[in-house]
């Protein structure tokens, strides 16, 4: 099983420093449906799967670590575009929300964690692609199209084990 693409990642460069696009990538970097959600989510779900659900307990290790990746590349690129890559999300008037774990979901039910885990691909390919509608800089778009056929495989990984276990 594939866990991510076999495509090389594009090298991390911005056209020009943009606080707007460093905004709007940090809602993908650290807020309710983010990379460090997704990191924190299957990590979690790993933990209460591993006895009862080995093998996919395996799988959803495997992902954290590509969310991961992703997490790092959208810091990179947030700092390239002139802001500090902190573990928060734009808010109201200027101000910051701040990554907390209540974001999580704390399900431990596995017909629970897979919907919500397709949910979560599902925005956050939504979100990619929407970005890639809105920046305008050729770099950054390149990088979230790769990052977006990552989240694919997850989402056909987590559709794949709804369907084997549960239909």
């Amino acid at each position: 099983m594939i866990f991510e693409s076999k495509i090389p990642y594009p090298k991390i460069e911005v056209e020009t420093k943009n606080y707007s696009y460093a905004n709007l990538l940090r809602k993908a970097y650290a807020s309710e449906t983010s990379e460090d959600t997704a990191i924190h989510l299957y990590l979690y779900q790993a933990l209460i799967l591993q006895k009862d659900y080995p093998d996919i307990s395996n799988i959803l290790k495997k992902i954290s670590v590509v969310e991961m990746k992703h997490l790092e590349t959208l810091g990179e690129l947030i700092l390239l575009l002139g802001v500090k890559p902190i573990y928060s999300s734009p808010y109201r008037n200027g101000l910051s929300k701040y990554f907390n774990t209540s974001y999580v979901k704390y399900n431990t039910n596995l017909q629970e964690i897979l919907r919500i885990n397709i949910e979560a691909e599902t925005q956050a390919i939504y979100y990619y692609n929407y970005l890639t509608k809105v920046i305008k800089d050729k770099y950054i778009v390149n990088i979230l199209k790769r990052i977006i056929v990552d989240e694919q495989i997850h989402l056909g990984i987590f559709n794949n084990l709804y369907k084997e276990y549960f239909k």
